[in-house]
């Protein structure tokens, strides 16, 4: 308690309380060098307080006994990552970014609630959901930049995901953040449509509960992944293909996302 109180008189520390609604949750000290140099010393900050959590950092589940009655926390500095999730529908990208949720603990956004939000809440929003996924992806795409834009600069991670996120998109944001952004574009081959098309059409609703009877045929699923596949080749991005057994071959986009991600788990 002396060294404390020794601590507290020093003349050239500073202690400053921080308050959390107007109730002191902690303190930091902070020590005043030479040449207008300043040391910021210990936090101090009640745990129910996240003010690490809010800060950037994670648990690893590391304690450190620093003295017989203080346990030290470990913490790492988790970096800002946004990953974008593509491809045509039923191919489980909802279920991929639910997925990640769980086990990284980055909240995802969906394209299509902001697309029906706008629909329903705006008279005039400039489409329609019947127009084509073009269409409404030049539509949404400012809005969901905005949104990336503002989810990095606040450094919160985040997941999007939905079938309007095309590849030129990518380039755009790619140039601006480099290094912040992973991107997975996702699709079947022919050879799985045709061999697989009453699983893929009964596993639609793994996620959300789509109201509505699926019109499609097996060759308009064909024609618009053979589409998509040459708009992600053209444009050379990351593209996936399920080619035989679903939950086996969707594990290589998991893997990818493991080796790009900068996150303690």
């Amino acid at each position: 308690m002396e060294r404390v109180i020794d601590r507290l008189n020093q003349a050239f520390t500073d202690y400053y309380i921080i308050y959390n609604s107007n109730i002191s949750v902690g303190a930091i000290r902070i020590q005043r060098k030479e040449n207008n140099i300043y040391r910021v010393g210990p936090v101090f900050i009640f745990p129910n307080c996240y003010l690490y959590e809010k800060l950037g950092y994670r648990r690893t589940g590391k304690v450190k006994r620093a003295r017989e009655y203080k346990d030290v926390i470990i913490r790492r500095r988790v970096a800002v990552v946004i990953i974008l999730i593509s491809g045509n529908s039923c191919t489980g990208k909802t279920l991929m970014a639910q997925t990640l949720l769980e086990k990284y603990k980055i909240p995802y956004f969906s394209i299509d609630l902001l697309k029906m939000g706008l629909y329903r809440g705006i008279s005039d929003c400039g489409f329609t959901p019947l127009d084509n996924n073009e269409v409404i992806g030049d539509k949404l795409w400012p809005i969901i930049k905005g949104i990336i834009m503002t989810s990095i600069e606040n450094k919160q991670s985040l997941i999007v995901e939905g079938c309007y996120l095309f590849p030129h998109y990518l380039k755009e944001i790619e140039i601006m953040y480099p290094g912040e952004i992973i991107s997975v574009f996702l699709g079947f081959t022919n050879k799985y449509i045709n061999e697989k098309f009453t699983s893929i059409i009964n596993n639609r609703n793994a996620i959300e509960t789509r109201g509505y009877q699926e019109e499609r045929t097996i060759n308009d699923f064909v024609n618009e992944h053979n589409e998509f596949r040459i708009i992600c080749q053209e444009a050379k991005v990351k593209y996936f293909e399920i080619d035989q057994d679903y939950e086996e071959d969707i594990k290589m986009i998991y893997d990818y996302i493991e080796d790009k991600i900068k996150i303690d788990v």
